[in-house]
């Protein structure tokens, strides 16, 4: 029988995990902008596009939109988490190779991601800068911590 949720175990793991990175990514973020000293970015800006993908500019009139934009984060990191835990059940080599597996999976988040936001019709071409900071972004700091959490803590079958 094909399982859709991981064993229990690894599911808690990946809620960890999703929590874990949605941290770790912030956390690069606020970091490489402040080194870059990125004009005009802030974490409550951050949250408000988050919210805005959902409804849209009215993201931007209040905190309790930056709310939102916060549990979204939490939400979709959590989410991506379980799936890579999905994944890896079935695919022993995402939990043998985790660097490198949590690379690609980051790689692979920050593009869907961007597909995202192309349907919420926000797009707009980063700056080399910013693509270099959002894919160092995801593929380190948000790819790496879930493969790697998802890979010590699975249970063999």
């Amino acid at each position: 029988m094909i399982r859709a949720l991981p064993h229990r175990r690894t599911f808690a793991a990946a809620i960890v995990a999703g929590a874990v990175a949605g941290v770790t990514i912030l956390v690069c973020f606020a970091a490489c902008n402040a080194l870059l000293q990125t004009p005009g970015f802030t974490l409550a800006g951050l949250f408000a596009f988050t919210a805005s993908t959902l409804v849209g500019k009215v993201a931007y009139t209040g905190g309790s939109y930056v709310a939102l934009g916060i549990v979204l984060h939490f939400l979709v990191s959590i989410g991506w988490a379980i799936g890579y835990a999905v994944v890896a059940e079935r695919q022993s080599q995402l939990l043998t190779r985790p660097l490198i597996s949590g690379a690609a999976f980051g790689f692979i988040i920050y593009f869907a991601m961007q597909l995202v936001i192309v349907a919420a019709n926000l797009y707009r071409i980063p700056t080399p800068r910013e693509l270099g900071v959002a894919l160092l972004a995801h593929l380190v700091f948000f790819g790496m911590p879930v493969a790697l959490i998802i890979a010590r803590t699975h249970q063999p079958k």
